[in-house]
């Protein structure tokens, strides 16, 4: 059986001080040089989603071993993904873009974008404090508070204390509402742009995404507005994943896949996702024990990877 790792792209841009902050100069970015480069490199091995996800080609291969086959996917609808989507189908290249629809659609933001951008704009002892008032204020014990202190990312983490604190806090406690609420609040008071410019600057327009669809290439859903579903009431997954569906339907393929916001999901997330009619998802964990594997299938960071 035919071995296929499946990457997961996420930032591809050359980095710009005067609108990403500090926090994207970490490695987590490829630049267009960069990531043109290493496809050169590695064209002959690209296949294309729908070939790659026929059941004889064996899917679940965390690794960029030399003779494994490769799919291409992009997370987040991120402007950057339109330039990359026209260069790869000028080389006859093929990839699946996941897509957070009602991020683009309502003009609203990931979670963890907006978290990136406060890290990375203003010191963390302020920001610390106020997301410490704000959870106290809304009855978070102090043991909680503690515990959202702690990393459980094991050795991926490269975090600091107060960054894990930060991001734990804004992605996990209280309500998804209350989050958002506060987040923007935040933003408002620590962000050097709008919401609105960054929005632009950020995001695809649904005008590109149906350009990209022309070229070729597969759209998948990464959620409504991307929430990690592991952290959300059964109504919120269930309207995550319909009303996502309800767009990816507007792009038709042999498939309907789906990406789950962080890399998380679990037995319940996977059934609804089945029912709802999606016929593949991707994570970044190892599928342990789960009767549907193609719903569970892990992906590769490539920049961990050595990409």
């Amino acid at each position: 059986m035919t071995k296929t790792s499946v990457l997961m792209f996420h930032d591809i841009r050359d980095v710009d001080s005067t609108f990403f902050p500090k926090r994207y100069q970490k490695p987590y970015f490829l630049t267009p040089k960069r990531f043109l480069s290493a496809l050169g490199k590695l064209r002959s091995r690209i296949i294309s989603p729908e070939q790659g996800f026929r059941s004889e080609y064996d899917l679940d291969c965390l690794n960029l071993d030399s003779s494994n086959n490769l799919i291409l996917t992009f997370d987040d609808g991120l402007l950057d993904h339109y330039t990359a989507a026209k260069a790869l189908a000028a080389d006859g290249i093929s990839a699946v873009f996941f897509i957070p629809f009602g991020v683009i659609i309502e003009r609203q933001f990931i979670q963890s974008h907006l978290i990136q951008f406060l890290i990375a704009s203003c010191g963390h002892n302020a920001l610390v404090h106020e997301i410490q008032a704000w959870l106290t204020a809304n009855a978070v014990s102090d043991a909680e508070i503690h515990n959202l202190g702690l990393s459980n990312w094991g050795a991926s983490n490269i975090w600091t204390p107060s960054e894990v604190f930060i991001t734990r806090s804004l992605r996990e406690a209280l309500t998804i509402g209350k989050r958002d609420e506060f987040i923007r609040h935040l933003c408002k008071e620590y962000l050097r742009i709008s919401l609105d410019d960054l929005h632009s600057q950020l995001y695809m327009t649904e005008k590109q995404i149906v350009e990209i669809r022309g070229m070729g290439h597969t759209i998948g859903s990464h959620g409504y507005f991307s929430y990690d579903l592991r952290f959300c009431d059964e109504q919120t997954v269930r309207s995550e994943l319909s009303r996502s569906l309800e767009f990816l339907d507007r792009y038709p393929c042999l498939i309907k896949p789906i990406a789950y916001a962080n890399g998380g999901y679990n037995k319940s997330v996977i059934n609804h996702a089945l029912r709802f009619g999606y016929t593949h998802g991707f994570g970044t964990q190892q599928a342990i024990g789960c009767p549907h594997l193609s719903m569970a299938t892990p992906r590769i960071d490539p920049i961990s990877a050595g990409f």
